[in-house]
C-alpha cells in the first residue's frame, strides 16, 4: 500500500499553527480511510483507535522501539534526560521505557512530527530536565510539540467528547455547573483566581451532574497538562 503522501518539507520555524493542524487532519483522514489495510482483520470503529503511534511511524518507514537507559546528555543548559530519539539514517524511533505511558505517547507523536515536517541530517533527541523543570524549545521542537498535541487530541473528537461530558461549549463556571462538578465555594473562588486550574479540573474530571465517565485524559491517553492546554487553545472554556 502506498504510504501517506508527504508534501515538501519546510524550514523549521516556518510552519504556522494552522498549517500543522491541517497536515495532522490530512494524516488522520489517511489513517481512517485506510484502516482496513493498515489493521487487517481488526474492527476499527472508533476514530481514536487509529491514533496508533507504532503504525503511524511505519507509514513513514520508521520502526518504534522502547528501550531502557537512553543515555543522559549534557548540554549548555545543564544535564538532561533523553525521552526519545529519532534516527533518520537507521529509520528508528527510540522511546525511553522508563517514562509513564502518556509521556511515551506524546514523545512518540513528537518524533513522528519530525518525520513528517522536518528535514534531518542526523539523529534528533527530545530532552526533559532532570529536575523536571521546563526546557525552552527551539522552533523545530515547538512545531513538533504542536503536531503531537493536534495528533493525539484531534479537535473534532475533543469537542464531541467534551460536550458529551459537560454540555454546550464554551463551558462556563456558574453556581449550577460548579454544583455539577461537586465544588464548594472555596474551590470555586480558587478556580476563578488561578488561571488554568479550571482547564486542569475539566481535563481530569470523572463525574459531572451525577454521571460517571472516563476523564478526557483517560479517553485520549494524554497527561492532564497536555489536555488542559488543548482545551484552552480550542476555547472550550470561558472563565471570568
Amino acid at each position: 500500500m502506498t504510504g501517506f503522501p508527504v508534501g515538501k518539507k519546510k524550514k523549521a520555524g516556518s510552519y504556522s499553527n494552522e498549517e500543522i493542524e491541517s497536515i495532522v487532519r490530512d494524516f488522520h483522514r489517511y489513517l481512517w480511510k485506510n484502516r482496513e489495510s493498515l489493521w487487517p482483520g481488526k474492527d476499527i470503529s472508533n476514530a481514536l483507535d487509529v491514533l496508533d503511534l507504532r503504525k503511524s511511524l511505519e507509514c513513514f518507514g520508521y520502526d518504534y522501539r522502547e528501550m531502557e537507559g537512553i543515555e543522559s546528555a549534557v548540554v549548555a543548559s545543564g544535564r538532561v534526560e533523553v525521552e526519545g530519539i529519532i534516527d533518520p539514517c537507521s529509520k528508528v524511533v527510540y522511546i525511553s521505557s522508563q517514562c509513564p505511558p502518556e509521556v511515551k505517547r506524546f514523545t512518540a507523536a513528537h518524533e513522528l512530527a519530525h518525520a513528517v515536517l522536518h528535514e534531518m541530517t542526523g539523529a534528533v533527541h527530545r530532552d526533559r530536565a532532570s529536575d523536571g523543570s521546563k526546557i525552552s524549545r527551539q522552533p523545530m521542537e515547538r512545531e513538533a510539540d504542536r503536531f503531537a498535541s493536534c495528533f493525539l487530541i484531534p479537535e473534532k473528537q475533543l469537542r464531541r467528547h467534551f460536550e458529551a461530558r459537560f454540555g454546550r461549549v464554551p463551558f462556563m463556571l456558574t453556581e449550577e455547573s460548579a454544583f455539577a462538578l461537586g465544588l464548594n465555594i472555596q474551590k470555586i473562588e480558587k478556580l476563578h483566581a488561578e488561571r488554568g486550574s479550571l482547564h486542569i479540573l475539566l481535563a481530569d474530571a470523572k463525574t459531572y451532574n451525577g454521571v460517571s465517565f472516563l476523564s478526557l485524559t483517560e479517553k485520549f491517553k494524554v497527561s492532564k497538562t497536555a489536555m488542559a492546554i488543548r482545551i484552552r487553545e480550542l476555547g472550550l472554556v470561558r472563565q471570568g
